[in-house]
Order: C-alpha cells, then structure tokens, then sequence
C-alpha cells in the first residue's frame, strides 16, 4: 500500500513538472493575449455600432518631468 503512494506522488510530481506547469505557463501567457484582444475587439465592434460617431484615439508622448523623463501611452476609448 505503502509503495503504491509513493509510486503514485512520484507519477503525479512528474506529470506535474512536464506536462502541467508547461501549459500553464503559456495558458497565462496566453490569456493576457486574449485578454488584450477582446479589449480590441469590443473598440472595433463598437465603432462598427456607432460608425462615424465614434473615433479611437490613440496618442503618444514624451512628458518632460524635473528629474525623470516619464514616457505616456494613452488609449482612449
């Protein structure tokens, strides 16, 4: 009974280290992707909604601070 829990930890630690923590790496890696597409997906399906209504606005800068250059991304939507 003994031996078969240790054989049993051993296969599930192994499944763990070469199968699961993989995927799961890139399932995260993936979904912030995903998440980020669906955030762009919804700006085009509103802007097909609302044509000419609506304008995506997306802007660049440099803000010039006392002691540090802060660069600013801004999208707008």
């Amino acid at each position: 009974m003994f031996t078969v829990q240790i054989e049993l930890h051993s296969i599930w630690a192994d499944y763990l280290e070469k199968l699961w923590k993989p995927w799961f790496t890139e399932y995260k890696r993936s979904r912030k992707i995903q998440e980020h597409y669906e955030k762009l997906f919804s700006i085009y399906q509103l802007q097909k909604k609302l044509g000419e209504q609506y304008e995506p606005v997306v802007a660049s800068g440099y803000f010039a601070g006392r002691d540090q250059m802060l660069i600013l991304l801004l999208v707008i939507y």
